[in-house]
């Protein structure tokens, strides 16, 4: 839950207020919140939060507190920080340690846009097509849109601009991510219901008994969201949404 609420305020452009509210609930968890599995489990998005914040320093203390060299997570968000550094043979370095092909698909679409990132700032073109055929491929077939919603500014848009004709037509997700690309989606009240409950429900089971209806209909709410916002999985359609601002009320 901390980790939604403070990526839901980065994606508002409050990282800050995220940074605040997410130390502020491990502080209540006493030793559990000091905890390492607890560190590492934060690792990603307290690395993300500094970096909004331009603190690079803060970040880099992170991964040297809590990241372990075994962890795929630690390998990324250190390519992360150097990007943010404009160190991207290091970010290449970095994310070379860990294999593209394996671990989950959400890893490897992160592996594969960092990459990708860092080769266009390398300015090594030739290997950044053939990455980018590799990112277009695992968001083609899992849809993970918030992954690209991560990279940092200075790297989304020529991502975007080199990940889009590997894409063909299925750029609907992706598109969404630039400010004033195209009108946005519009979202019925009953759907901007179930992503809220989303966000505070661990479970699509418990965000049903909080709105007092049964399992299937949100799941028949989730798969109209879904299509709207060109998404296929939980967190990207709360990333996309709010980064559209599509759960402010009317």
């Amino acid at each position: 839950m901390a980790q939604v609420e403070s990526l839901v305020a980065l994606c508002e452009g409050r990282p800050a207020a995220g940074l605040e509210r997410l130390e502020s609930l491990v502080a209540s968890r006493g030793r559990e919140g000091r905890s390492r599995f607890a560190r590492q489990s934060l690792l990603r998005t307290r690395v993300l939060l500094h970096l909004a914040l331009g603190d690079t320093a803060a970040a880099r203390g992170i991964l040297s507190r809590d990241g372990d060299d075994d962890s795929p997570t630690t390998a990324t968000e250190r390519a992360r920080v150097a990007l943010a550094e404009e160190r991207p043979r290091d970010a290449l370095r970095a994310l070379s340690k860990r294999r593209s092909e394996t671990g989950t698909p959400r890893h490897r679409a992160h592996v594969h846009a960092l990459s990708l990132a860092a080769l266009l700032e390398a300015g090594s073109m030739d290997e950044a097509q053939r990455r980018a055929v590799s990112l277009a491929a695992v968001l083609s077939d899992r849809g993970l849109r918030s992954v690209l919603a991560l990279l940092g500014p200075a790297q989304l848009g020529r991502v975007l601009d080199t990940v889009r004709p590997a894409m063909g037509c299925d750029v609907a997700g992706i598109e969404s991510l630039l400010p004033g690309a195209k009108p946005p989606p519009r979202l019925t009240g009953r759907e901007r219901e179930v992503l809220r409950a989303l966000m505070r429900a661990p479970s699509l089971a418990e965000a049903a008994r909080e709105l007092n209806v049964s399992p299937n209909t949100v799941k028949t709410q989730l798969k109209s969201t879904y299509r709207k916002l060109g998404v296929s999985q939980r967190d990207d359609a709360i990333a996309v949404a709010v980064a559209r601002r599509l759960l402010d009320d009317d």
